[in-house]
């Protein structure tokens, strides 16, 4: 569920694709997937580690944030403006930089 499907429904089409031709069972299974898929776990929104090595530009955690709130509105953009607080323009802009 939590799989991002970078491929968009090119990949979901063509991982089903695959797992119904190789299944060895009447309905597909968790095993029949492949393995990245499967063993995806979703990586926590971080913005920084401990050290401050780690640490990283205003900039860059506001980019992190908008494309995590993106990504939990299904790339909604008026809504993830809306969640944001600013305008839908501010954020095409942002996304533009």
């Amino acid at each position: 569920m939590d799989y991002a499907w970078p491929g968009n429904v090119r990949e979901l089409r063509n991982v089903i694709e695959r797992a119904v031709a190789l299944t060895q069972h009447d309905q597909l299974i968790v095993e029949d997937l492949p393995e990245h898929i499967r063993n995806y776990r979703k990586k926590a929104f971080e913005i920084a580690g401990d050290s401050s090595d780690s640490l990283i530009p205003l900039s860059q955690v506001e980019h992190r944030y908008i494309q995590h709130v993106l990504e939990k509105t299904g790339e909604n953009k008026t809504l993830a403006a809306r969640i944001l607080g600013i305008d839908r323009k501010t954020l095409y802009r942002k996304l533009s930089q």
